[in-house]
């Protein structure tokens, strides 16, 4: 066999894979204050301050989501709605988000 055969037979291709991530989060804190059902308890000021600070350390760790698959519960939403709130609506919008009822309960 020729050098270049050889050459090309032994070189190693590399291809770049984008990396796939999945992370499970929690809703924030929630608040017991208010006689509500449990699919319309809202967060606690605790869960409000806490969400934003995820939502802030997911953007600068350069990990924001691209998806978000989450329950319908006010509280998840606005668990979601905080997050993004943090890091602004340009990089909010790039997430697609579905509430979905049957994650509930």
């Amino acid at each position: 066999a020729s050098s270049m055969a050889m050459a090309m037979a032994t070189t190693t291709m590399r291809v770049e894979v984008p990396v796939k991530r999945l992370m499970l989060m929690r809703h924030a804190k929630s608040s017991w204050k208010y006689p509500v059902s449990d699919h319309r308890r809202p967060l606690n000021s605790r869960g409000k301050k806490s969400s934003r600070a995820v939502g802030q350390y997911l953007h600068e760790a350069k990990i924001w989501p691209s998806l978000v698959l989450s329950s319908d519960a006010k509280r998840t939403k606005e668990t979601w709605a905080n997050m993004a709130r943090a890091v602004g609506s340009e990089v909010a919008s790039s997430t697609r988000v579905l509430y979905l009822p049957e994650f509930y309960g």
